[in-house]
């Protein structure tokens, strides 16, 4: 079993910041792997 964990910040003003990579990456992963 596997855990990936992508976190981000809140806010518009992170929305497509560095801050937010972790996240994105989990969620085009998702996508891709059609788990959404």
């Amino acid at each position: 079993m596997y855990l990936i964990v992508g976190l981000g910040k809140p806010g518009t003003g992170y929305k497509n910041s560095r801050h937010n990579l972790g996240f994105k990456t989990v969620d085009l992963l998702c996508t891709q792997l059609d788990l959404h």
